[in-house]
């Protein structure tokens, strides 16, 4: 019997379909001693078998895993809202009036532990929000429209002890004016609107109301003894909203008023009668 392997073939790498590489291989195996290598090797067969079908690249490819890509913080966010970058002075009271929403779903929405995180330049997501239009800051916005209509009238008498500062902070609370008045005096709505906020949740403001109005427009009633109505309430233009007093920062009965077009305070005086 020869002992001398028999030479293997060469292995045609031209077509991954060639069989005849595979032909040769597979008379090489059984070949003269193809007993007595089984006997030796049982699995050499089906060993070349494999690393044949490797080489030509015939064997069995393991499955592709889609690749998922995850979405991107702005396609992750589209329409749950809108982004608002605080400017100096706003309050997050202020800013959720502005949109129509209330201040705890921004809180929550944006991982605030209270209303006086914010900072100038934040940009807060405020769900469930649409764009609003705001007028551009050291402008005076145009009331026009909303004035001819009806007139704002004034939601307590007494004099102005305290006028508007356009360059004040809103800590201050000099974006506003204040009225001198009496114990238990009626504050009015200035003009007819729905009741957005009826509490002392606003720091130093006591308890406060705000009215949100057409036009994007709202009115601040603050340091009030008493509140006369609730939030989601409508109200009539000079129907009575509060009595004045002394909370949040007053030291003596008075009442904080104010006047915003979107988020930014303007100067009641501008449109008072």
């Amino acid at each position: 019997m020869n002992s001398e392997r028999m030479p293997l073939p060469p292995l045609d790498r031209t077509s991954a379909s060639s069989v005849e590489p595979l032909g040769a291989a597979l008379s090489w195996v059984e070949g003269p001693e193809r007993v007595g290598r089984r006997q030796r090797c049982p699995y050499l067969h089906l060993a070349v078998l494999l690393l044949l079908l490797a080489a030509c690249g015939c064997g069995p490819k393991p499955p592709k895993t889609p690749i998922e890509h995850p979405p991107s913080a702005e396609t992750g966010r589209q329409g749950r809202g809108v982004y608002y970058t605080v400017r100096r002075g706003e309050t997050l009271i202020e800013i959720a009036n502005m949109y129509h929403v209330n201040a705890s779903n921004i809180m929550q929405a944006n991982g605030l532990h209270d209303q006086y995180s914010i900072y100038v330049g934040q940009k807060l997501l405020i769900p469930g929000a649409k764009p609003a239009v705001m007028s551009s800051l050291g402008r005076m916005p145009d009331l026009s429209n909303i004035v001819s209509e009806s007139n704002f009238v004034w939601p307590l008498r007494g004099r102005v002890i305290r006028r508007f500062s356009p360059n004040g902070s809103e800590t201050e609370h000099s974006r506003s004016i204040v009225i001198e008045a009496r114990q238990g005096q009626p504050v009015v709505a200035a003009m007819s609107g729905v009741v957005t906020l009826a509490d002392n949740a606003v720091r130093g403001y006591g308890k406060t109301i705000i009215i949100r109005h057409a036009g994007n427009v709202s009115t601040w009633y603050a340091y009030n003894f008493r509140l006369l109505v609730a939030q989601g309430d409508k109200v009539k233009q000079g129907q009575p909203i509060a009595e004045a007093g002394e909370s949040g920062r007053a030291t003596s009965a008075q009442l904080l008023f104010k006047i915003c077009v979107g988020s930014e305070p303007v100067d009641p005086m501008r449109y008072l009668p």
